[in-house]
């Protein structure tokens, strides 16, 4: 959910409702900074990541329930600790950082010829804390994850992506988002 100009850095001030106003609030500026380029190629990346990527684009709303014959469910929501949260937890004011499991192996999306759409795994971790904080990564002791995005550098997408074993902490930081993808699990 990006306005038009949010993919180069065009904030107008915070003003969401700039429609009226017609001065430098509203204006689209083409003279691009170096900085502005590059949020600009991040976000074209992220797109190109989304429309590769049917998890990111399903049709129907998730259910939080398990997928048959699993452990795993089709939306799993984590703890810094690799713990699924509880329902107390979600009323908790000053968590900061959380994880987010969305499961490609679901079994009620299909195509428009009725074949189940597959896809990856991914485990999404976000921290709003103005602090870094460690993340245990959930998962089976076999299960290893591929960190592909991490905000915190320059372009987001890692040319070398790092690989990490499940229940290894994972440095985050401050105000960052990172996307990792599994890569086993036994």
């Amino acid at each position: 959910m990006i306005c038009g100009g949010d993919e180069f850095a065009r904030t107008q001030q915070g003003n969401n409702n700039a429609y009226c106003q017609d001065n430098e609030l509203s204006w689209f500026h083409w003279n691009w900074t170096e900085e502005s380029q590059t949020l600009f190629d991040m976000s074209r990346r992220l797109i190109h990541f989304r429309k590769e990527h049917p998890v990111f684009r399903r049709p129907k709303f998730f259910q939080g329930r398990p997928i048959r014959g699993t452990q795993i469910k089709d939306i799993m929501w984590f703890n810094t600790d690799g713990s699924e949260i509880t329902e107390q937890q979600w009323q908790v004011a000053y968590a900061k950082c959380l994880g987010l499991l969305l499961s490609g192996s679901t079994m009620d999306v299909k195509d428009m010829n009725g074949d189940l759409i597959q896809d990856s795994t991914f485990l999404l971790l976000f921290n709003s804390h103005y602090e870094s904080v460690a993340f245990k990564l959930p998962g089976e002791s076999t299960s290893q994850w591929k960190l592909l995005i991490n905000t915190e550098e320059e372009k987001a997408f890692l040319e070398n992506p790092k690989s990490y074993q499940a229940a290894q902490t994972v440095p985050m930081e401050a105000r960052s988002l990172m996307v990792l993808e599994l890569q086993n699990s036994d």
